[in-house]
C-alpha cells in the first residue's frame, strides 16, 4: 500500500483500536493517509500476527527479542547483567526482569538507570533486579526470592518517564510513573523473615472479606506459599475507592505479614 500524508491536513478522529495489550485504545486525532497505489500477487502472504488478551502470537516476538538483545546489552552498557525475562503478562514494556553479577552496592540502581535510558527499554514500566542466585525464569520462586530480600521502605525506588503510548495506567500520554524493585540485597543481615501463614489465618481472611458487599472476590493462593501478596477485586464507584479499601481492609485484618495487597477491578 503505497500514499502519502499531508502534515497541513486537518487530523481525522479514529478508533478505539484493539490493541495486544487485551485493552482497546481510546479514539484520538490520526494523520489521514491518502493511498496512491495498491500492489498485489496471486496467492500472497500476508505477515501478520493475531492480537488479543495475552499471551497471543506476540509473546514469542517478545521471547526472542528478550534472547536477541541479551548479548549486546552485555557487550556494550550493562557487563554485569546474567540473564533477562520478560514475562508474557507484562507485554514486553510493562515488567523486566533482570538477574546481574552484584559486586558493589548501588549497582542496581546503576543498572535501573541504564535500563531506562536504553533505546525502548525506556518504556519499561516495572523493574525488577536480582542477584545471581535465583531462576528468574521460575516465577513461584523468583516471587518468594523477591519477598525473601526486598523491604519495601529500602528497596522499592519510584520514577518518573516515558511510556509506551499504549500504556492504559498512565494519566498522561506516554508519561507516568516507573518502578524499579532492587531485590540484589541477599545478605545474611538484609534478608526478611517471612511469615508462615496459618490455615486459620487464611479463613479468617477469606470470611472477613466475604463480609465486605463491595469486594467481589479474594485470590490468597500466594500466602498458602509464604509469599506475603492478596489479590481483591472491587466494583469501584468512586475515585478514591481502591485506595480507601484497601487501607481499611489491611486496618481491619488481623493477619500480620501481609506486605502487598493488589486490588484490582470487578470481573478479573
Amino acid at each position: 500500500i503505497e500514499g502519502y500524508i499531508d502534515p497541513e491536513e486537518e487530523l481525522a478522529w479514529e478508533g478505539p483500536f484493539g490493541d495486544h495489550t487485551g485493552f482497546y485504545s481510546l479514539p484520538d486525532w490520526f494523520p489521514k493517509f491518502h493511498v496512491t497505489c495498491i500492489t498485489h500477487k496471486k496467492n500472497a502472504v500476508y505477515p501478520a500476527t493475531i492480537v488479543g488478551i495475552p499471551p497471543q502470537e506476540d509473546a514469542w516476538i517478545i521471547k526472542a527479542t528478550e534472547r536477541i538483545f541479551l548479548t549486546p546489552m552485555k557487550l556494550t552498557m550493562i557487563p554485569e547483567i546474567l540473564d533477562m525475562e520478560m514475562p508474557p503478562e507484562g507485554i514486553a514494556h510493562n515488567l523486566t526482569v533482570i538477574k546481574i553479577n552484584k559486586t558493589f552496592q548501588g549497582q542496581a540502581q546503576k543498572v535501573m538507570n541504564t535500563i531506562w535510558g536504553a533505546g525502548q527499554m525506556m518504556f519499561t514500566k516495572i523493574l525488577v533486579i536480582t542477584g545471581k542466585e535465583i531462576d528468574i525464569h521460575n516465577y513461584q520462586k523468583l516471587a518468594k526470592y523477591i519477598f525473601d530480600n526486598v523491604k519495601l521502605s529500602r528497596d522499592f525506588h519510584f520514577s518518573k518517564g516515558p511510556l509506551d503510548i499504549l500504556d492504559h495506567s498512565s494519566t498522561q500520554l506516554a508519561y507516568g510513573s516507573k518502578l524499579c524493585i532492587d531485590a540484589t540485597n541477599t545478605s545474611t543481615g538484609t534478608t526478611v523473615k517471612q511469615a508462615l501463614f496459618s490455615k486459620i489465618e487464611i479463613d479468617k481472611i477469606l470470611k472477613f472479606t466475604e463480609q465486605e458487599p463491595q469486594i467481589s472476590g479474594i485470590n490468597v493462593s500466594l500466602l498458602k506459599k509464604k509469599i506475603p501478596v492478596i489479590f481483591v477485586s472491587i466494583l469501584k464507584k468512586e475515585k478514591e475507592q481502591f485506595y480507601e479499601t484497601g487501607k481499611n481492609l489491611l486496618n481491619k485484618i488481623s493477619v500480620s505479614g501481609i506486605k502487598i495487597l493488589i486490588i484490582v477491578d470487578y470481573g478479573l
